[in-house]
């Protein structure tokens, strides 16, 4: 399954503006994600051992990038888009994916409590994260699902921009791999998270308005016609790794 091609397909949306308080339905990850691996699982051994294999050829300037890359909101993405994206001059965009943030932030923990997965370190003391080891268990991994999902979304509304989104969703979760903070099944695992949560809210009427409202708003900021164009066919939507492997499957 094209996960990119997913979480755009769920975003195909329109209608006039309104405002959305809760803006996604009650999501149960727990009924949508496979559980974890086990700790003894020879595939989290595997996972191990790549982060292992990644931790000895990880770099300082690599190192430097992951610590500065800490900005949690959707507003990680200025990098790709440009200082027109900035929340002072963006309110209504800061305020609609605060509160997607929000919200599936709490759909994410209440999987992550459940599974209470340790993060790689608990399991591999030799692993040296390049950054504090968070409290919240390991998995699905968060800043994957964050990074797919505020990524899907803003590409259903800066679609001249969705390769360059997805590339930096992919970044921001790869860095945290490379860090030594998740298991590889743990990102598998966001990517598809990113997905429910992107069809999560084209079934909410009142959040697919709100998301394009806040078109009229972003576009221009970034030198973009107010007008958001059809999605292109071709060439195909960008592709986070596939969901199918080894490591993850969706239910």
């Amino acid at each position: 399954m094209l996960l990119g091609a997913l979480l755009l397909g769920a975003l195909l949306l329109g209608g006039a503006a309104s405002p959305c308080r809760p803006c996604l339905p009650p999501l149960d990850l727990l009924a949508i994600l496979q559980p974890p691996p086990a700790d003894a699982d020879r595939r989290t051994r595997a996972g191990l051992d790549s982060l292992r294999r990644q931790q000895a050829v990880r770099t300082e300037a690599e190192t430097a990038a992951i610590r500065a890359d800490v900005d949690e909101t959707v507003f990680l993405f200025a990098d790709v888009l440009g200082p027109g994206f900035a929340a002072p001059a963006l309110p209504q965009t800061a305020d609609l994916f605060a509160t997607l943030g929000e919200e599936a932030n709490a759909a994410l923990n209440r999987a992550k409590d459940a599974w209470a997965r340790p993060r790689p370190a608990r399991l591999g003391p030799d692993l040296a994260p390049c950054l504090p080891t968070p409290a919240t268990a390991s998995y699905p991994g968060g800043h994957a699902a964050l990074a797919g999902f505020y990524a899907a979304a803003l590409a259903r509304i800066l679609p001249e921009r969705r390769d360059a989104l997805f590339a930096r969703a992919r970044l921001r979760a790869e860095r945290r791999e490379l860090c030594g903070l998740h298991h590889p099944s743990d990102t598998q695992a966001g990517y598809a998270a990113a997905a429910a949560l992107a069809g999560a809210l084209a079934a909410t009427p009142s959040a697919a308005a709100s998301l394009v409202s806040v078109a009229a708003e972003l576009r221009p900021a970034l030198g973009l016609p107010a007008a958001i164009p059809p999605l292109p066919i071709s060439p195909p939507a960008p592709e986070f790794p596939s969901p199918q492997s080894e490591d993850f499957r969706v239910r």
